[in-house]
């Protein structure tokens, strides 16, 4: 057998694993939503159930869609729920896997990021992933631009309505490449930041205080009295914190919470590096090693990866305290990226950063066994979030399936 026989071959499998992985997750939240009854207020649902029945507010868009469903034709906004998160994650890692095979790419590090999700799929990520990849689509492709500009920005004004951390996750990286495209086109591409920037200026201007918190949450009441006739659900209440509390408080749970002890302080550098160094080694896994440390594609991934880790550092430090999730949105957002307009890459970052990038090109290819032993390590025994070591296993692949082993163990016969 020769060596691209063997390559289509391991791809199959790594496809294989990867839709697999994203089936199992499906079923074992199933399967926890069944036994252990995540209810209507559990923080997996009460996300997509915030709405504009107190007023325009952040995050309120899908929300407002299910509670129409529900008031006018009585459609249950949970079945609604679990169909989009189903469908959307895998939609998602269809794209992935076919972005992959397109651009000659290792799929070896899909199967890993997919455990970034920390193999919880009940989330609004997958559908922004989604929407981020249609975005990416589009601009990429060469129609009238009036049109392409209509619709770039209404996917832009979408994403942005349904959750305002996709602002951070791709548009950032956007920007530079509308600025960077021939001129003839500038006018066009002024007019989409601007419109993208106002949209997203309303969305955070109008982010939601404990008056409407309470509204949005009396209106599920009327049809679900238990449990949002009670006190304010924190998924819903998180939308009228203060700006300068949630910031501090961020910060305190990322860096300086005391049950994370000395490991805390020095888990998510390693972890950040760790991944930059990963990735890159089992991406290009198919390409010789002269190849990797000398690659225009490569080092191009390489400053990608960079500007979309700067894009992500106000969630990483401060506006959030989710690390597998962030995590998730660093990866799959540079892959979106990378295979949707790697021509552009190459024209978007600075000289010093070019620098910087052939440098670490030169270092980081030097032992890819090293790679394949670190990544083999996270894939199987340790997550991402390793801020907590039990946590840091029981998100791995090997906790995944331990957990939901244990779960069915005590309930059947614990």
């Amino acid at each position: 057998m020769d060596l691209t026989q063997s390559f289509k071959k391991s791809e199959l499998c790594i496809s294989a694993i990867l839709l697999c992985y994203t089936a199992l997750t499906i079923l074992f939240t199933t399967i926890e939503a069944v036994y252990h009854s995540i209810d209507k207020g559990s923080w997996r649902f009460t996300e997509f159930l915030i709405n504009y029945q107190g007023g325009y507010v952040r995050r309120g868009l899908i929300g407002e869609i299910l509670y129409f469903l529900k008031q006018r034709l009585n459609i249950e906004p949970i079945l609604i729920i679990w169909i989009l998160c189903i469908l959307s994650s895998l939609a998602v890692s269809w794209i992935l896997i076919h972005q992959f095979r397109k651009g000659n790419l290792s799929l070896w590090v899909l199967p890993l990021c997919s455990c970034l999700s920390g193999a919880d799929f009940l989330r609004k990520d997958f559908t922004c992933y989604l929407l981020i990849a249609a975005w990416l689509y589009t601009y990429s492709k060469k129609i009238n631009t009036p049109f392409k500009l209509l619709l770039i920005n209404s996917i832009g004004i979408l994403l942005f309505n349904i959750h305002e951390a996709s602002f951070f996750i791709v548009f950032p990286f956007a920007f530079l490449c509308l600025l960077t495209e021939p001129h003839t086109k500038r006018s066009y591409h002024y007019l989409t930041i601007l419109i993208q920037g106002i949209a997203f200026g309303i969305v955070i201007l109008n982010k939601g205080d404990t008056t409407i918190a309470r509204k949005i949450q009396d209106s599920w009441a009327l049809y679900y009295p238990n449990p949002f006739a009670k006190e304010l659900i924190t998924t819903i209440q998180s939308i009228g914190w203060e700006t300068e509390k949630t910031i501090l408080m961020h910060l305190h749970e990322n860096f300086l919470r005391s049950s994370f002890g000395i490991q805390g302080w020095f888990s998510k550098p390693i972890v950040w590096a760790s991944t930059f160094f990963i990735i890159p080694n089992l991406l290009f896994r198919k390409y010789s090693f002269t190849y990797r440390k000398e690659s225009v594609e490569v080092r191009n991934f390489l400053a990608l990866l960079i500007i979309q880790f700067v894009s992500l550092s106000p969630l990483f430090f401060f506006l959030s305290c989710d690390p597998v999730r962030i995590l998730s949105y660093w990866t799959i957002s540079t892959f979106l990226i990378y295979t949707f307009i790697p021509d552009k890459i190459g024209f978007c970052y600075p000289v010093c950063l070019r620098k910087i990038t052939e440098r670490v090109q030169q270092f980081i290819f030097f032992r890819q066994s090293l790679a394949l032993s670190i990544a083999g390590m996270f894939f199987l025994c340790i997550s991402f979030t390793c801020t907590d070591v039990k946590d840091a296993f029981y998100r791995s692949i090997v906790g995944t399936f331990y957990r939901f082993g244990e779960c069915l163990y005590s309930h059947f016969w614990g």
